[in-house]
């Protein structure tokens, strides 16, 4: 977790814990759950080619605590679980996450309050799977640790009776433990106003703007090298264009309506606005070396030099160590900026039927965003519906089906991944604390990629019989 989160978190717990001795009682809960789990996979990695199938097993502790007062809220939580595949040692992982929420009300109208996530994964495959981070559901990574920090900061004021104002700031960071993938930090925050026509019709807007920065140092420039075969005794050194920065601005409107108390719409539409800025890398003439991986062993590379002063460009011949390692001396690695700015539309409707004892809800939605690894903008469309039924207080079941259409355009990649998903699970409670869960997931992708049409699928299918157990230790 980052210093300057940390210092945050602490004076805001600090001014939280001057307003508790006014605080007439404090409720507290602390349940840890403990889940072991059996999964199939019928395609680990969501290949389209040399499928690997496994069996896996899970275990997962949880540790929630939650306090409560009249005004303050605080819950602090540690996960972590562990993966481990019975054939394919070489996928196994593990996964640590820690929140920490806090909310205070300082009148009825006034209150604040304060997020912070972080965690350490191992599972980037499982991005698609969960579809959780959005304009990036088509694109398998090869698997890393991720290391994430993010921090909301937000203020609700209610107007009048009928509308409201929130704001909020957030801070984040990824870091990754490959050069494959960009480490980033991101820095926004939103605006919401809130007005509520009837208890039937309620009014929103929002805006929001978001400044990611990617860049990276001057041995991760290098690492961005690629060598083009000219013969077989000699390779021409390039460099492919760096993503550096991204900046998201968007605004919408919406409305939710209540037809009646079992069917409810939410609808918004907006616009996202991005700017994209791209590092085109060369060699320039400088005082020092710099050294470039990944050629071939002892070969000759030809690489260009320009001269900042008369914008020369001279062509150099050099041979490559054992190791591939070519330094170049008498340059440096730099980069001149281009950017593009990209707009598109974004959009959500969702309706909800609630019945006795089943939930029907259908969705229709598209979003453009920034991608992280190539750089670029990703529109990804979906349509979602999801059903559920209680057949009883102990057992209830759903079956959900999502389709998304995944188009992905940057300088070096335009892709487009159409993706089906299917899901049947059912849950039951054993006892009070003892509960089993089972589920079904079906996948198939088909990825055209840098403008070729693909005819092959790609295709996953997953088991999943889970066992929790809650040992209710403060309640």
């Amino acid at each position: 977790m980052k210093k300057t989160n940390i210092f945050f978190l602490i004076i805001f717990v600090y001014l939280l814990s001057r307003t508790l001795p006014a605080c007439a009682e404090w409720n507290y809960t602390f349940i840890p759950t403990a889940s072991l789990n059996l999964e199939y996979d019928s395609n680990i990695f969501f290949t389209q080619r040399d499928k690997k199938n496994d069996f896996n097993y899970q275990g997962e502790v949880t540790l929630p605590f939650h306090a409560v007062s009249p005004k303050t809220d605080l819950s602090l939580s540690y996960r972590s679980s562990r993966f481990q595949y019975k054939s394919e040692t070489q996928a196994n992982y593990g996964n640590h996450f820690i929140a920490f929420g806090a909310t205070h009300t300082f009148s009825p109208r006034f209150s604040v309050s304060l997020k912070d996530n972080y965690s350490i994964t191992k599972d980037s495959d499982r991005v698609f799977r969960s579809g959780s981070i959005a304009g990036e559901t088509g694109i398998i990574a090869e698997r890393s640790k991720r290391k994430s920090n993010s921090v909301t900061g937000g203020v609700h004021y209610s107007l009048t009776k009928r509308s409201s104002l929130s704001l909020s700031g957030t801070n984040t960071f990824y870091r990754y433990s490959n050069d494959l993938q960009y480490d980033s930090k991101t820095n926004g925050g939103s605006i919401t106003y809130n007005y509520v026509f009837t208890p039937k019709n309620r009014f929103f807007t929002t805006v929001t703007y978001f400044d990611s920065d990617y860049s990276r140092d001057s041995r991760q420039l290098s690492e961005n090298a690629v060598y083009a075969g000219i013969s077989p005794f000699l390779e021409e050194l390039l460099f492919n264009s760096e993503f550096d920065r991204a900046r998201n601005t968007s605004a919408y409107v919406g409305i939710t309506h209540h037809f009646s108390p079992t069917l409810e719409t939410t609808l918004y539409a907006g616009a996202r606005k991005t700017k994209n800025t791209t590092l085109n890398l060369h060699l320039q003439k400088s005082l020092g070396n710099v050294t470039i991986r990944n050629a071939a062993p002892n070969t000759f590379v030809q690489y260009a030099v320009t001269d900042p002063v008369t914008g020369a460009t001279n062509t150099y011949h050099q041979p490559s160590d054992a190791k591939g390692n070519l330094t170049i001396p008498n340059a440096e690695i730099t980069a001149t900026n281009a950017s593009d700015r990209t707009s598109g539309m974004v959009y959500n409707l969702s309706i909800t039927k609630t019945f006795i004892l089943s939930t029907l809800t259908l969705a229709f939605d598209q979003d453009v965003t920034s991608r992280t690894t190539y750089g670029g903008t990703s529109v990804r469309q979906g349509y979602n519906v999801s059903y559920t039924y209680r057949f009883s207080d102990r057992l209830s079941a759903y079956v959900n089906g999502r389709f998304d259409k995944n188009t992905q355009e940057s300088d070096v990649r335009n892709d487009q991944y159409k993706t089906y998903r299917l899901g049947i699970g059912g849950n039951f409670a054993v006892t009070r604390n003892f509960s089993t869960r089972f589920s079904w997931n079906h996948t198939k992708q088909k990825r055209d990629l840098q403008g070729t049409k693909s005819i092959d699928k790609t295709g996953r299918d997953v088991l999943l019989l889970s066992f929790t157990y809650a040992w209710p230790l403060v309640h």
